[in-house]
């Protein structure tokens, strides 16, 4: 995986897919790639295909022309990519999966947690190494900046971008990264009380009216979810369609 030109002919289906979706319930596949190599160029071409998947913003440059600057920060991408390269079980066959949807990333990386380590945990420091040899290449290829900091520092430049926290999740074969794709808004009040004053200018509200005001799309769905739960709240409709009112 450091130094064999085509390392899948012994290591069959360690590679990378990247798959771009239309819209967010992933049933409608637009393009999908098959990446092979060793580990620094299964990076490379996995954070190329990342950059040319998702939308970019614009702004006026110096010389008064628009340049194109990708949403998610590159060094935090960088970081959760290489970390599931780095710390996947190369024992499950399979490879790693990127799904780029409208809204967000999904990264898969085989194989579950290490033993000691935990969610709780994660990023803050708690170390320990599925493939040793592995980290210590990536660290001298230049391809993480130290052992055990990957996740913490994903963390603070997605943060300082505007952007949520990556949300993780550890299941018995794979190990799951979600990054939202969109910055939130700032939001000046609780999505309850979002909610609330929706509700004063108009009969229904949408989880869609909550992440134009400035809610984590799952923070909505949460939030929705748990106000029809609560009684105060009823859920009008289904699917894309629904609508809740008091």
């Amino acid at each position: 995986m450091v130094f064999g030109k085509n390392p899948q002919e012994a290591l069959h289906d360690r590679g990378v897919v990247v798959t771009r979706f239309s819209g967010t319930d992933g049933r409608d596949i637009v393009r999908s790639h098959e990446l092979q190599g060793n580990l620094q160029t299964l990076a490379t071409d996995t954070l190329s295909l990342i950059r040319e998947h998702t939308n970019s913003n614009y702004r006026v440059g110096d010389d008064l022309t628009m340049k194109a600057t990708n949403q998610i920060p590159q060094v935090a991408l960088r970081e959760l990519v290489v970390n599931a390269l780095i710390h996947r079980k190369y024992g499950i066959v399979a490879p790693v999966k990127v799904a780029i949807f409208d809204d967000r990333l999904e990264i898969f990386s085989p194989g579950e947690l290490p033993p000691n380590i935990t969610l709780e945990v994660l990023g803050d420091g708690t170390s320990q190494i599925r493939n040793v040899h592995l980290a210590k290449f990536a660290r001298r290829l230049g391809l993480i900046e130290k052992l055990g900091s990957g996740i913490k520092e994903a963390r603070r430049l997605l943060e300082e971008s505007g952007f949520p926290a990556p949300e993780f999740i550890d299941q018995p074969t794979s190990f799951k990264v979600i990054i939202q794709t969109q910055p939130f808004k700032k939001m000046l009040s609780s999505p309850e009380k979002i909610v609330d004053q929706l509700l004063k200018k108009q009969s229904h509200v949408s989880k869609q009216d909550l992440v134009k005001s400035g809610v984590a799309d799952r923070t909505a769905s949460q939030t929705l979810s748990r106000l029809v739960a609560e009684s105060k709240l009823r859920r009008v409709g289904k699917g894309r369609n629904t609508r809740y009112t008091r």
